[in-house]
């Protein structure tokens, strides 16, 4: 406001006796109208005549770039500072905490609706899945020629679908420590935990888009309660999906991040996480 006052008082008294007064804090723009001059200015030259004057009384204020061969400002202002995305509302810690908080939230939900429909087995693709999930666990490996799926041609898994998930979920129980539980059990809780680390990167998302945590934090918290998703991904059907969401929003935040100049990590980890998806679910290539 106080620039502002000062570049309408320039306006108004452009061809009016200008001068600029040394006071007692330093250089500061003072516009000395004649009197004479004053009289015959409109009443909103004079109310901008008037803010100048006030402005300068305010307080000391750093000599602005003026105009060549006048006395007034620069039009130009300097650019504000952009804000760091999502830094606003909650700092830091609280933010990490509450995040946490949901990310435990969403394990908990799914775990719920898991328990009251629980199935003793996967069916359709889950159940393909699950087989190829199983043979990664004991050991095998997954034909690059299954006639068993697809009679009697066979089925190509590495080159018309993704096997990411089943090597994912068949390598992290065969060297889960400790007493094992079954298999389906396993894949059941590791599934839906996977798709809740989702969280964390939309919220961070939402920050970003929304210039506020406030945004991620309620984001996230429609990420755990809402009941799409979470019937979707509680664990009582095998699906490639759960594992290749959480990648695809981690490689949106860190694109966005990359496009407004975090630097070479960002965009690295991002086409990183972008390839994980690839390699994990085939419908990937929809999202491209």
């Amino acid at each position: 406001l106080r620039q502002g006052a000062v570049d309408g008082a320039c306006r108004a008294g452009r061809d009016a006796d200008q001068d600029v007064c040394r006071g007692a804090h330093g250089d500061l723009p003072c516009l000395r109208i004649a009197v004479e001059t004053a009289t015959v200015l409109s009443p909103m030259a004079r109310v901008w005549q008037n803010g100048a004057t006030a402005a300068i009384r305010f307080g000391e204020r750093p000599a602005p770039r003026r105009r060549p061969g006048t006395g007034c400002p620069s039009r130009r202002r300097p650019a504000p500072r952009r804000p760091v995305p999502g830094e606003r509302s909650v700092n830091r810690r609280t933010y990490i905490l509450v995040l946490v908080a949901l990310f435990l939230l969403a394990n908990v939900s799914r775990g719920i609706f898991r328990g009251h429909i629980a199935a003793p087995r996967y069916v359709a693709e889950g159940a393909s899945h699950f087989r190829y999930t199983g043979m990664v666990a004991a050991g095998e490996r997954i034909p690059s020629l299954d006639r068993d799926a697809q009679w009697p041609e066979g089925l190509r898994p590495y080159e018309e679908t993704a096997v990411g998930m089943e090597y994912l979920y068949g390598l992290a129980y065969r060297f889960l420590p400790g007493d094992k539980v079954d298999l389906h059990a396993f894949t059941a809780f590791f599934t839906a935990f996977l798709f809740s680390l989702a969280v964390f990167p939309v919220a961070l998302l939402a920050g970003v888009l929304w210039g506020s945590r406030w945004a991620g934090v309620v984001a996230g918290l429609i990420f755990v309660v809402s009941p799409a998703l979470v019937g979707r991904s509680s664990g009582f059907e095998l699906i490639r999906e759960n594992v290749a969401f959480p990648l695809l929003a981690l490689h949106t935040w860190l694109f966005l991040l990359a496009s407004a100049g975090a630097g070479t990590i960002a965009a690295v980890l991002g086409a990183l996480a972008l390839a994980l998806a690839l390699a994990s679910w085939q419908g990937t290539q929809f999202f491209l």
